[in-house]
C-alpha cells in the first residue's frame, strides 16, 4: 500500500469513527430528552361532578379527577385536603385552594393543567340511622374532653400565630377559631407532636386552611386544619407621656394592638377611634403606650377650684345673681360646689357650670361630684 492509499484509508476510518460517535451522542441525547419529558409529564386536573364524602377526611382524589403519570396521580389523590364538613353544613373548595395546597407541598404548578369548573361544593348528607344505631363515622372518640379540646386549640393558636407572624407581623394578637378533626385531638394535645406547618394565604385573615405534619408514634401524619382568623382589635394609646389637665390632640395618639391580658378591669371602656377622644381633657396622667380609658378623660375644665364665679339663681321666674367662689372644679354641664361671698352669711350651694365664669343653682341639686 502506497503512502497515499494509507492516508486515504486512515481518513476514511477516522470519518466512520466520528460518525459513529455523533450517532451515539444523538441517541443518548434523544433518550435523555424522552426520559426528561416523561419525568415532567403534564398532569390534568378537574373537579369531580360529585365529590366523594365517605369518611372524616376529604382527600384530593375525593374532589378531583387527576390524569397523567399514573403513579404520581395516585400519590396526589391520596393527599389530605380538608376535614369532612359536618352534616347539614356546606363547604366550597375553589381551584385556588387546591393550587395553594399543592404549592405548600412543593409541587411546580407549571406541570398542572386545569380544565372545567373552578369550584366544588361539599355537602355531606345526614347520617343514616339503622336499627336504632348512629352512623359511626359521625361519632367522636371516647377520649375527647373539654380539656383536650382547649389544650389542642391553645397549641394550634401558638403554632399558627408564630407561622403567620413570619408572613404578616401586624397580625400579632389575631383571634382564631379552629375546626379540629376529632380523631386527631389526642395528637394535637401534645405541643411537641407538631413538627411542621404550611398553607394559608394572604391576607392571612378570614377562612384559612393549614397543613400540619404531626408525629404519631413512628409515622408523620399530614393533618388539615381549617381556621377562622379575625384581625386583632387596635386601641388608642398615648404616643408619649401625657400629664393630667392636658387637652388631647391627634398628634398625641396612635393605634396599637393591646394583649387581652392587659385588660385587667373588664368594666373599663377603651377607645378605638381618635374622634372619641380628641379635644377631651385628661383627668389623670398617661404613660407612653398606655391605652386610654373613658374614665381617664372628660370635657375641658372651665371652672377651677377657688375661682370667682357669678352665681345665677332662678326661683319662680325671678332671676337673682350674686358673686361667689367655686369650691370644686368642673366642665360645662358638671355640678360643682360654690359659696356666696357678698351675702352677710355665706352659703354653700350646688350649681351647674354654664360657662367659664357662670354657674346656675339647681333647686333639686344634690352634692356636687368632686374632681
Amino acid at each position: 500500500m502506497t503512502n497515499t492509499n494509507l492516508v486515504h484509508f486512515l481518513l476514511r476510518s477516522a470519518c466512520r469513527s466520528a460518525l459513529c460517535l455523533i450517532c451515539s451522542l444523538y441517541v443518548l441525547l434523544l433518550g435523555g430528552n424522552v426520559a426528561s419529558g416523561q419525568a415532567t409529564q403534564e398532569l390534568v386536573m378537574q373537579f369531580r361532578a360529585t365529590p366523594k364524602l365517605d369518611g372524616n377526611l376529604v382527600r384530593f382524589g375525593d374532589v378531583l379527577e387527576i390524569r397523567g403519570n399514573e403513579e404520581e396521580s395516585k400519590r396526589i389523590a391520596d393527599l389530605p385536603l380538608v376535614p369532612t364538613p359536618q352534616p347539614g353544613t356546606e363547604l366550597r373548595i375553589k381551584k385556588e385552594d387546591i393550587l395553594q395546597q399543592l404549592t405548600t407541598r412543593g409541587y411546580d404548578l407549571g406541570r398542572f393543567r386545569w380544565i372545567g369548573g373552578v369550584e366544588s361544593l361539599l355537602k355531606p348528607s345526614a347520617p343514616e340511622v339503622s336499627n336504632g344505631f348512629r352512623n359511626t363515622a359521625t361519632m367522636l372518640p371516647a377520649y375527647v374532653t373539654d380539656r383536650s379540646v382547649v389544650q389542642a386549640e391553645r397549641n394550634l393558636k401558638d403554632v399558627i400565630s408564630r407561622y403567620i407572624a413570619l408572613q404578616e407581623p401586624n397580625l400579632s394578637g389575631a383571634k382564631m377559631q379552629f375546626d379540629i378533626p376529632k380523631e386527631h385531638l389526642h395528637l394535637l394535645f401534645q405541643r411537641r407532636n407538631i413538627k411542621r406547618i404550611g398553607g394559608g394565604q394572604a391576607p392571612w385573615t378570614g377562612e384559612q386552611s393549614f397543613i400540619l405534619q404531626v408525629q404519631d408514634k413512628n409515622d408523620v401524619l399530614e393533618i388539615p386544619i381549617r381556621s377562622l382568623i379575625t384581625p386583632p382589635e387596635t386601641y388608642v394609646v398615648a404616643v408619649q407621656p401625657l400629664r393630667r389637665g392636658d387637652i388631647v390632640e391627634a398628634t398625641d395618639l396612635k393605634f396599637q394592638v393591646i394583649p387581652d391580658s392587659t385588660f385587667t378591669n373588664q368594666e373599663s371602656q377603651y377607645f378605638t377611634d381618635f374622634k372619641d377622644i380628641i379635644g377631651k381633657q385628661l383627668r389623670r396622667s398617661i404613660s407612653s403606650g398606655q391605652a386610654i380609658r373613658a374614665e381617664d378623660v372628660g370635657e375641658p375644665i372651665v371652672v377651677e377650684k377657688n375661682q370667682l364665679v357669678q352665681i345665677k339663681v332662678i326661683i319662680g321666674g325671678i332671676e337673682v345673681e350674686t358673686a361667689g367662689r367655686a369650691l370644686t372644679e368642673g366642665a360645662v354641664g358638671d355640678l360643682v360646689q360654690v359659696e356666696t361671698i357678698n351675702l352677710k352669711e355665706r352659703k354653700k350651694l350646688t350649681a351647674q357650670v354654664m360657662n367659664t365664669n357662670t354657674v346656675q343653682v339647681i333647686a333639686s341639686a344634690v352634692n356636687a361630684t368632686r374632681r
